[in-house]
């Protein structure tokens, strides 16, 4: 055993849980070292389904979660003062999927254990004592509970029937008028999100007009799994051509029509949950909330 990590940490101590067994983690020691020192072969891992968690980035994925329901409902509350049903419905909808949802604070590496190790950018510091990292999984306080979960099985998804993501944006739209008919017009099914089971977040134009257009690509952070989308002055989208088959492992977003910065806080806050498909929330038998 690596004489950096040791058995039996004390709870206010950095520490990483692996196995049933708590390592404690020395100030400075990087990901892939302690991934280097606990997990016997790195290399025999499936880093596609690899995750890490921590206890102060849940905290962080509970209040955006909170924020956002709140700014839903006030919405809520501004559509129904000014009589426009059509925003009722489609807040109201909204609220109730995504305080249904889960969200845990935890997501793929999506990248092999080699590259972590090479690139620092990517293989955060785990125990960094008094430092603010705005956006991250490390709490600012240098007190940071983690857990590791490296899968070594190398098993493969179960992929759905292939669908397109514009045959997906249609099946949506008809959902959409089976639940909502003319009322559902305020979501934006033109554009979708589309999260990978990396992390990484596509802002992908289906409607047919525009379907030749570039999408928008926020490439996942590592070391800061909640800081892209959340600064629009330090944004780092790119024009990208992701491939628009939906996978099963892929989470999609539908927002609202003229709302940017809400849809971005709900396509970050989907990177967290286990699913988020609102083609299959809608499928669903109808709420009573969303009677019209």
């Amino acid at each position: 055993m690596n004489n950096s990590y040791l058995n039996n940490s004390d709870p206010a101590d950095n520490q990483l849980r692996y196995n049933d067994t708590n390592y404690r983690l020395n100030a400075g020691a990087r990901l892939s070292q302690v991934i280097a020192g606990i997990v016997p072969v790195p290399q025999a891992v499936d880093w596609s389904r690899a995750r890490l968690s921590s206890k102060h980035l849940q905290l962080r994925v509970d209040a955006l979660k909170q924020d956002l329901l709140l700014d839903l409902a006030q919405r809520y509350e501004i559509a129904l003062t000014r009589g426009d049903q059509a925003l009722q419905n489609s807040t109201r909808w909204l609220y109730q999927y995504i305080d249904a949802t889960e969200f845990n604070a935890s997501y793929y590496f999506g990248i092999p254990y080699y590259r972590l190790r090479t690139e620092p950018a990517i293989d955060p510091v785990l125990a960094e004592p008094r430092t603010a990292h705005n956006g991250s999984w490390f709490n600012p306080a240098g007190q940071s509970e983690f857990q590791l979960s490296a899968p070594t099985d190398n098993g493969t998804n179960a992929f759905t029937q292939p669908i397109s993501l514009s045959d997906y944006a249609n099946a949506l739209q008809q959902q959409l008028a089976q639940r909502f008919g003319d009322q559902g017009h305020r979501f934006n099914t033109d554009q979708l999100y589309r999260i990978s089971a990396n992390g990484d977040i596509a802002l992908i134009p289906v409607a047919a007009y525009n379907q030749r257009q570039p999408a928008t690509c926020w490439e996942h952070r590592v070391s800061a799994p909640t800081r892209a989308l959340q600064q629009p002055q330090q944004d780092t989208a790119q024009d990208c051509w992701p491939h628009r088959i939906v996978q099963d492992s892929d989470h999609i977003v539908v927002g609202l029509q003229n709302e940017d910065a809400l849809n971005r806080r709900i396509a970050l806050l989907a990177k967290f949950a286990a699913q988020f498909d609102p083609l299959t929330a809608l499928a669903q038998p109808q709420e009573a909330g969303d009677a019209q």
